[in-house]
């Protein structure tokens, strides 16, 4: 069966040597003929336009994604993929497999008590793995459906090595860690180049949360926007004493990604902003974004209905 970009994709590509291969199906030695077809390399900027997305990992919400254009606009309204009940979920089975693992250790290696709970432990390591497996496929069609919505031809992400900290505790290490950000990651990429989108080398965060994107001072984190004077290093709120601007910190780290690919790294000497397209047509696109949800979730194989969460998202 030839696959749909063969079929209806003449022209975009020409056909190299194919490559004939022995492999194993189902225990059986059986030849396999490769097609190899080479894509004609496109103008991404001249075809998909000169808007990118930048995409910002958060701790209380998956990703925070935002479009803007060279010029100095942004285009879209924030967008938030949030997983609480998913995060909940994988945490309730880590504790049932650190509970399983505590029993099965007083117990002598080969009885078969300890047998048993091993396949428990492995049941639910299958189980963990799945549902990681079903979020990042999820998560990263709608960054990739924004992208293109919105007509970008680069996504920038900021860089995951920032996610890990000595500082936090293990729990919130592991909570930074298990949501699925590598995996995530991964799959943008190799959908992102299937739509013809370059997924950029990623954006160093340093201090993408801390400057306030319109003035270019430094602010500080609140718990909350009705709360603006009780300092909370972990707050997800950001608030500028210096122009008075406010808005949630991952939604700020957004812009502020956007203003290093734009103007550089030094966000302390940079003092752009940048300009709010009108918003009916953010809400225009945002109405056509909400419509394609069902096929986002069919596309997955039809998710089960705790994953779909991660789909209603906030803007």
């Amino acid at each position: 069966v030839l696959p749909d970009i063969i079929k209806g994709g003449e022209g975009q590509f020409s056909y190299k040597k194919p490559s004939l291969r022995i492999s194993n199906i189902r225990g059986k030695l059986t030849p396999v003929l490769d097609l190899k077809i080479e894509l004609e390399e496109k103008s991404s900027e001249d075809e998909l336009g000169r808007n990118f997305l930048t995409v910002d990992w958060g701790l209380n919400k998956l990703v925070t994604v935002c479009a803007f254009s060279r010029s100095g606009e942004q285009i879209s309204r924030p967008f938030f993929l949030k997983c609480d009940k998913i995060q909940k979920k994988l945490l309730r089975i880590r504790k049932e497999i650190d509970n399983l693992k505590s029993k099965r250790d007083k117990l002598s290696y080969q009885s078969t008590k300890s047998i048993w709970y091993n396949r428990e432990i492995a049941k639910r390591w299958r189980k963990f793995r799945q549902i990681q497996k079903q979020v990042s496929h999820l998560a990263s069609n709608v960054i990739v459906e924004i992208a293109k919505l919105y007509n970008c031809s680069k996504i920038y992400v900021e860089n995951l090595c920032s996610l890990k900290s000595k500082k936090l505790s293990r729990r919130l290490n592991w909570q930074i860690n298990s949501q699925v950000r590598r995996q995530v990651f991964e799959k943008v990429e190799y959908k992102a180049r299937l739509a013809g989108i370059c997924l950029e080398r990623p954006i160093n965060p340093a201090y993408t949360s801390r400057y306030c994107p319109k003035c270019g001072c430094k602010g500080y984190h609140v718990k909350s926007s009705d709360r603006l004077e009780e300092r909370i290093k972990s707050g997800g709120w950001f608030y500028c004493k210096n122009c008075g601007y406010n808005a949630d910190r991952d939604y700020v780290a957004c812009q502020n990604i956007a203003r290093k690919v734009l103007w550089g790294d030094k966000l302390e000497l940079v003092s752009k902003a940048f300009v709010y397209r009108a918003k009916a047509i953010s809400d225009k696109l945002y109405s056509s974004l909400r419509s394609r949800t069902p096929h986002l979730i069919n596309r997955c194989g039809g998710a089960p209905s705790e994953y779909r969460c991660l789909l209603e998202i906030a803007a």
